[in-house]
């Protein structure tokens, strides 16, 4: 009798049966799925981890070893260090009386994919060379670096024949450099032998005043050995034309972009280089920024999508409203406060890097928002943060450069919006160069002085597109491009009678000499002139704040590849979701 009341206080402090724990534990095991069958839903199937946003690059040796990716960063620095021993940058030496020994660090880099992944842990010995003495340890430092504007001709180019690309990265490209100065170096932390020696230095190490010379010198003069030739205009860019074979190559400090019509001669080219340097080669994706695909019908789209992300997220405007146009006609007479909480030079300066590299639908606002750099007001902030929620809507958006697109020509287009700036008066240039039916040159700027009359705003437009134009044309002819002479299309028929004869002396005297320009080229033949209808003047968009429905078509023809955004707007009070296609 005692044991069961025993048994019954028990299970009821328990609160469960024996019999209902069995009948529990049926149930959960019925109820668990097998795990080894379960499949991430399809939407989350071409998500990527972005590990490198969360990773914090180390500023010293200290802090990399005691970093939670010590290994990653000792394997790149062991890795950094075999390839100076197998290019033989120094020697280890006694430090000779008198001379100084210049010290060094370890710089430390999260290299990552186009899609954000981690590509690889970095690690890179620099030498301190601010500490350099001009005469002694140095004398010629410039190194010539490729333009933007060259680098898109060449993709232009490659998609109007359907060439093949591919890029290279030159692995410790600078320690090829042969240095003449002699230069002693302390031994790098963390691969001391603690004999008390110094490096003194035989080839050019990262940090050198005179690296990048010694580098571009080493590299043009061996590619130059395999049968190509220096342009004119670029000295970064290379060209070699054998019979029908064409390769194209431009360099931009250790990176390259090759564009060639045969894959045979640009497999053989690339081996040539590997048996030189140590490169990774691959089909062209990623260069310099810009993400490169090739179309089915052989065009090439250019975008920076990635870096569109990543500014968004910085600047914390993820998850702003998108809006159709980047700027705004608003008053600028009136007063307005400063504002020095937002990062406004920073935002400023990362979206220049944008809109230099395939945006030039932002270009006219940036050159409105880098005027007030030192001091900007609310609306200054208001006006960035537009060109933000603008890029919200236009992520994808890039250069659509097309296959067959009238061969040997390109386009050009000046305008001008006459004392379109009402603090100062001046008025905006706009200048637009089109090849393969996109962009590969823009411009938008505000101009020097006050124009007095529209004509003479449209002169100076002109002069600078001109000035582009033979640029250019150097350019394309070396490229074995340019057929005919190229034309430069304004919508003011008083500035193009203007360029073609020296008309209207008492109105036009005033004009400086550098502004026409464009009268001596057309007189020489150089280029021509044209009249085009304002309706078709793409350079509109480069000298003004435009209607959303004239912007979007301006984009369209201009050659911003087709994406589809979407927006809200107000119609009839309420709000509707709409499409526009840029």
């Amino acid at each position: 009798m005692i044991q069961q009341e025993q048994e019954t206080e028990d299970t009821s402090i328990s609160g469960t049966s024996e019999s209902d724990c069995e009948h529990n534990a049926d149930r959960t095991t019925r109820c668990l799925r097998n795990r080894s069958t379960l499949k991430a839903p399809e939407k989350l199937q071409d998500y990527v981890m972005h590990l490198a946003t969360s990773l914090e690059e180390p500023e010293t040796y200290g802090e990399a070893m005691k970093s939670d990716q010590k290994d990653y960063w000792k394997e790149a620095m062991d890795r950094e260090m075999k390839a100076l021993q197998e290019n033989e940058t120094w020697e280890l030496v006694d430090l000779p009386q008198g001379k100084r020994a210049i010290s060094n660090k370890w710089v430390y880099k999260v290299k990552t994919n186009a899609d954000g992944s981690i590509d690889k842990f970095k690690a890179r010995l620099v030498i301190k060379g601010y500490s350099q003495q001009r005469g002694i340890d140095y004398d010629e430092t410039f190194s010539p670096v490729a333009r933007k504007s060259t680098i898109r001709t060449l993709l232009s180019v490659a998609a109007n024949e359907g060439m093949k690309l591919a890029q290279i990265d030159v692995s410790t490209a600078f320690l090829y450099g042969d240095l003449k100065e002699t230069i002693y170096m302390q031994q790098p932390e963390g691969h001391c032998d603690g004999s008390g020696r110094v490096c003194r230095l035989k080839k050019s190490l990262y940090g050198l005043k005179q690296a990048p010379r010694c580098w571009n010198e080493k590299f043009s003069n061996y590619i130059i050995k395999l049968g190509f030739r220096r342009s004119e205009a670029d000295p970064c860019l290379f060209v070699r034309q054998t019979g029908s074979t064409k390769m194209f190559f431009v360099l931009y400090v250790d990176d390259g972009l090759i564009a060639a019509n045969d894959e045979q001669e640009l497999q053989q080219f690339i081996d040539d280089l590997g048996r030189k340097f140590k490169i990774t080669a691959k089909p062209a994706s990623f260069f310099l920024g810009l993400e490169i695909n090739r179309e089915e019908d052989g065009s090439v789209r250019v975008s920076q999508t990635h870096y569109t992300e990543k500014l968004l997220e910085r600047f914390n405007m993820s998850n702003c409203k998108a809006v159709t146009t980047p700027i705004v006609k608003d008053n600028e007479t009136e007063e307005s406060s400063r504002n020095s909480e937002f990062p406004y030079r920073q935002a400023v300066g990362a979206l220049m890097f944008l809109m230099c590299g395939t945006r030039p639908d932002i270009a006219y606002a940036l050159s409105v928002v880098s005027r007030n750099l030192e001091n900007p007001t609310d609306r200054d902030v208001v006006r960035v943060k537009r060109i933000l929620r603008y890029l919200r809507g236009t992520t994808n958006c890039g250069l659509l450069y097309k296959n067959n697109q009238a061969k040997g020509v390109f386009e050009c287009y000046s305008d001008a919006d006459h004392g379109g700036d009402l603090s100062t008066g001046r008025s905006t240039s706009g200048v637009l160069c089109l090849h393969s039916g996109a962009p590969i040159s823009w411009m938008s700027q505000r101009q020097s002085s006050v124009a007095i009359s529209t004509t003479e705003a449209e002169v100076v437009a002109a002069s600078e597109a001109a000035r582009e134009i033979i640029w250019i044309k150097r350019i394309l002819t070396e490229l074995d491009q340019l057929k005919a002479t190229p034309t430069l299309q304004i919508d003011n028929e008083a500035a193009i009678r203007l360029a073609q004869n020296p008309e209207f002396h008492r109105r036009t005297k005033h004009i400086r000499i550098r502004h026409f320009f464009v009268r001596e080229l057309v007189t020489a033949g150089e280029i021509m002139v044209s009249k085009v209808d304002s309706e078709k003047q793409l350079a509109d968009i480069l000298t003004k704040p435009l209607f959303s429905t004239r912007f979007r078509d301006l984009c369209n023809d201009m050659g911003i590849c087709s994406v589809k955004i979407c927006f809200l707007v107000r119609e009839s009070a309420k709000l509707a979701e709409c499409e526009m296609f840029l």
